[in-house]
């Protein structure tokens, strides 16, 4: 499926900036651009998530601050998310999910964008 990798990586810098505001602005037109369905309802859910992660910093149940912190344990990461992407028993939604997460374990793997600090 098709979605704007760009705008979602900048959607990710915001987050992890913590400029929510301008992060919800983002958001609003990933939505419009992603793909009707559950697929597009799985990757949106996900982008969700990581915002509310984000703006909370209970670390305990932050899963983005659970993402490794080295190249090759984050490519190791995109590479699970692949697999539970393409797993014949994952729903639409699911492959949307995980399809948000396969792109930021690889976007940090290739340091375009920072762990929240």
């Amino acid at each position: 499926m098709n979605y704007p990798k760009i705008l979602v990586e900048k959607f990710y810098r915001l987050a992890f900036n913590r400029n929510f505001a301008e992060a919800e602005r983002l958001l609003g037109r990933i939505k419009n651009r992603l793909p009707k369905g559950d697929w597009g309802k799985g990757f949106l859910a996900a982008l969700e998530g990581v915002l509310a992660a984000c703006r909370t910093r209970d670390d305990k149940y932050v899963f983005v601050n659970k993402l490794p912190n080295d190249k090759k344990q984050l490519l190791k990461a995109a590479k699970d998310f692949r697999l539970r992407k393409e797993s014949q028993v994952s729903s639409d939604f699911d492959k949307g999910f995980f399809t948000a997460w396969e792109y930021l374990a690889k976007i940090m793997a290739e340091g375009k964008v920072k762990r929240p600090s």
